[in-house]
């Protein structure tokens, strides 16, 4: 079973699991299967697509503003992805975690991916996400047993914190 985990942004830490087979459509909007709360990531941004028939994912760029890279090179239509893989939508960044696929000849040994993740450092440093101070999002999750979505609140500051200055 293939998995997304997201490696940076508000979405930090989510781990989506893939389907076996169809297709799941990633961006800003809550009808996508992995919503991206990031204000570079388009509604409907990408999609991945999965034929494991033919032993493939498919990530498809569906013309989004600011498009989409997968190891850093960006995405002119659709592009193959391997377990390891890592996806960047604006400032969010997610890694392809495919138990199925690593035995694609790819080497998984734990000194070959320590190497891989030092190539992907600068990468990860590059998509630190800031809060500034008159605005700001945190994020609320619902308890285990309730299966809503997740609920996002936003601050303002009122701009009376400069007049005291």
């Amino acid at each position: 079973m293939a998995r997304l985990i997201c490696l940076s942004g508000i979405n930090k830490g989510e781990e989506t699991e893939l389907p076996q087979s169809g297709e799941i459509t990633m961006g800003r909007s809550e009808t996508n299967a992995v919503c991206i709360i990031d204000r570079k990531a388009s509604r409907h941004h990408c999609r991945i697509i999965f034929d494991y028939e033919n032993g493939r994912i498919m990530l498809e760029d569906l013309n989004s503003t600011n498009g989409v890279k997968v190891n850093n090179i960006p995405v002119n239509g659709s592009t193959v992805l391997r377990s390891g893989d890592h996806i960047k939508i604006g400032e969010t960044v997610f890694i392809l975690n495919s138990e199925d696929h690593e035995d694609s000849g790819e080497d998984t040994t734990s000194s070959t991916i320590m190497k891989k993740q030092k190539k992907y450092d600068t990468l990860l440093q590059k998509t630190s996400f800031q809060a500034t101070k008159t605005a700001s999002l945190m994020k609320i999750r619902p308890p285990q047993d309730n299966q809503g979505g997740t609920g996002f609140l936003s601050f303002f500051s009122s701009g009376d914190d400069k007049k005291d200055k």
